[in-house]
């Protein structure tokens, strides 16, 4: 539809001139002012009606697109990794047609679970683990669908370390001991978890000596502790995140959570002095790390 103009504003009064003109040229342009109000009511009117049909609203992710007949506001998952919005009813063509529309998002923005308030990963074994849910997320500029039960590949896990979870542009998802730098280039860093140097105790049972994967250590990017760097930690009767080791004395270097380091323990061994305050050994200093 045509959306209306609004009429121009005849000229209005100015301190320059003479007491009659400036009367005369005021008198027009108040009269002018309902005119105004009038169209510009009409122009907003038609504007709403424009947008009213032109916008498309959400009716539900139907998956991976497939050949069928799908009704507006559906949206789909194209093999070119891109979701697609259908803009009508009865739509039977395949995107990028014109009946479909890309949604698009900032770069490595999207993470979203089938199960949002669950971690999305699961131990399936000493040192095996997989998704626990279906997971969409953007990869370098492109949507990639893992499905639920996708394994993470292992590198050779060393006790005691923690390891990130990154997925590559392909969807393969691979665990690596380093957090800066992705096995696999342009790879999201999207998860991660800690290697234990012997189980969980069962009940009052005690644990074990067999390295294996901390299934409460598991972090996703919605599923997480809030500090900034979650190596270490472990989720506590579901309630509460905390340091899985004491505080070493050289959080610095290690984080406040790492194995085999030698503990802060306040009588002899103290920690550094962080870097920020300077860096250094001092037996006089009481240091209290907030996670």
């Amino acid at each position: 539809m045509t959306v209306p103009t609004i009429s121009t504003l005849p000229p209005a009064p100015q301190r320059t001139q003479t007491p009659e003109a400036f009367a005369t040229t005021a008198d027009t342009f108040v009269a002018s002012l309902p005119t105004l109000v009038s169209e510009t009511n009409t122009t907003i009117g038609a504007i709403n009606n424009a947008l009213a049909g032109a916008l498309v609203t959400f009716n539900a992710y139907q998956g991976d697109w497939s050949a069928g007949t799908y009704a507006s506001g559906d949206v789909v998952l194209y093999t070119d990794g891109l979701f697609y919005i259908s803009l009508a009813d009865s739509n039977t063509q395949e995107p990028p047609d014109t009946n479909w529309k890309a949604l698009l998002a900032p770069a490595n923005s999207v993470f979203a679970k089938d199960t949002p308030r669950a971690v999305a990963w699961t131990k399936t074994g000493a040192g095996t683990a997989e998704t626990a849910t279906g997971i969409t997320l953007e990869v370098n500029g492109a949507f990639v669908r893992l499905a639920s039960g996708t394994s993470i590949t292992m590198p050779t896990l060393t006790a005691g370390t923690d390891y990130a979870i990154w997925c590559a542009p392909d969807g393969t998802l691979e665990a690596d001991a380093s957090f800066t730098v992705a096995p696999t280039a342009n790879g999201r860093l999207i998860g991660g978890f800690h290697y234990a140097p012997g189980g969980n105790a069962a009940a009052q049972a005690g644990g074990n000596t067999t390295a294996q994967i901390n299934e409460y250590s598991f972090w996703d990017l919605k599923f997480r502790p809030s500090c900034d760097d979650p190596r270490g930690m472990t989720l506590v009767s579901d309630h509460f995140w905390s340091d899985i080791y004491l505080l070493n004395t050289d959080p610095d270097t290690n984080g406040t959570s790492a194995n085999d380091k030698t503990i802060a323990n306040g009588n002899a061994d103290y920690p550094i002095i962080p870097d920020v305050f300077g860096r250094r050994r001092d037996h006089d200093l009481r240091v209290v790390y907030v996670v």
